[in-house]
């Protein structure tokens, strides 16, 4: 069952993480489809689309780090909100860079599409996941802002345990049965 699982697993299953693996393999269509276009080395576009993919995919990939490392470990604990506050824009970022260029692709492309002959398929395809990573893109930023109630949340911290210890403090006895009750800091035994 769904409360069976760890955090971790919890986190690898859930819709923020999904988009990430969209965005990846998103990004992989689009560079590849670039890079397999004839010419592509004469096209400062071709190959911006190539950049945008590679850089895109590292991100995504770098995002799902972050967010592992956030469950299994206390590391980021102190900076949850910078951590956030990066994650909401980098998204946004990335998808109006993703925007801008699917529009730029679009408008090159769309007079060039007959000299491209058996690469029209490529052609489209490009365009196709340039906008679905503007959505997907654009999705993990919503995401990302509907979760910033969860930001600063301690109970992460060491997979949502507050002490993974787990031991009740004793408190230091007022009596004299303590060991060295009795010494005088101020006596001198030597």
């Amino acid at each position: 069952t769904m409360s069976d699982t760890t955090p971790l697993v919890k986190h690898l299953i859930s819709p923020i993480a999904i988009l990430r693996y969209f965005e990846v393999l998103c990004a992989i269509i689009v560079f590849g489809v670039a890079s397999d276009l004839p010419n592509y080395e004469q096209s400062s576009r071709l190959k911006w689309a190539i950049a945008l993919g590679v850089l895109s995919m590292l991100l995504a990939l770098a995002f799902i780090g972050v967010a592992i490392m956030k469950i299994t470990t206390s590391n980021l604990s102190q900076v949850h909100l910078q951590v956030f506050y990066v994650e909401l824009v980098a998204n946004a970022f990335v998808s109006f860079v993703w925007f801008v260029s699917f529009c730029e692709w679009a408008n090159f492309l769309n007079g060039k599409v007959r000299h491209f002959g058996t690469y029209k398929s490529d052609v489209n395809a490009l365009l196709a996941f340039a906008f679905f990573n503007i959505c997907l893109w654009g999705a993990s930023a919503a995401l990302t802002w509907l979760d910033k109630g969860n930001v600063g949340n301690t109970e992460d911290d060491y997979g949502y345990v507050a002490d993974p210890t787990d031991t009740q403090y004793v408190s230091f006895p007022d009596d004299d049965t303590a060991p060295f009750s009795t010494m005088d800091p101020t006596a001198s035994d030597i």
